[in-house]
């Protein structure tokens, strides 16, 4: 995520380019990490952070450890839904793609395909995914 947060902070004044997306950092309690915030690239170019993922109780081996904040799922979605797409390249950013998104269609499964359709126009699209 921080090679990811340098790329975004590159791009974000570059004019030229259109820039979406979100990266999730992990987040740090007494320097052990306990989760994932979530900074969203706003379609006014903006970074807003949100808390998102903290760790739950001991989970059960195959379990997902975390407590998610579900309404950031549903602001990522909203934002994705708002682009405009421009004739400008665009470059779209989707930070920590895992099971949930992969095997099991959940988490931001459908705010990726909304990012994917928003861009569908786009002269080019370059997606940045980890």
């Amino acid at each position: 995520s921080t090679a990811i947060r340098e790329m975004i902070d590159f791009f974000i004044n570059n004019d030229e380019i259109q820039i979406s997306g979100y990266t999730q950092p992990s987040h740090f309690e007494d320097g052990d990490r306990n989760g994932y915030d979530l900074t969203v690239i706003t379609n006014n170019r903006k970074l807003e952070t949100y808390k998102f993922a903290r760790l739950g109780k001991k989970a059960k081996p195959g379990q997902i450890p975390y407590i998610f904040e579900q309404n950031v799922f549903d602001l990522v979605l909203q934002t994705a839904k708002e682009i405009n797409c421009s004739s400008k390249p665009a470059i779209v950013f989707l930070d920590e793609i895992g099971r949930l998104e992969t095997m099991m269609g959940k988490g931001h499964h459908q705010a990726i395909l909304q990012y994917l359709e928003s861009f569908q126009n786009a002269s080019k699209v370059y997606l940045i995914v980890t």
